[in-house]
């Protein structure tokens, strides 16, 4: 987990890497599998359906 979220925040991300918060979001999505969060910062946020609380939620960075 340390080291997927080092990545994250790193230029080899997509975005320049600067956001944490949106990686741990991916992990919490991924329900801890820590393969599938780096999918998800590597092809895309999470989508969420409109009803959902973050559906229009934007993360700096």
């Amino acid at each position: 987990v340390t080291e997927l979220l080092n990545m994250a925040c790193s230029s080899v991300m997509p975005g320049g890497g600067t956001n944490l918060e949106l990686a741990l979001h991916c992990l919490h999505e991924a329900r801890g599998s820590v393969l599938e969060a780096l999918e998800m910062l590597l092809f895309g946020a999470p989508q969420k359906p409109e009803s959902h609380p973050l559906a229009n939620y934007r993360y700096a960075g």
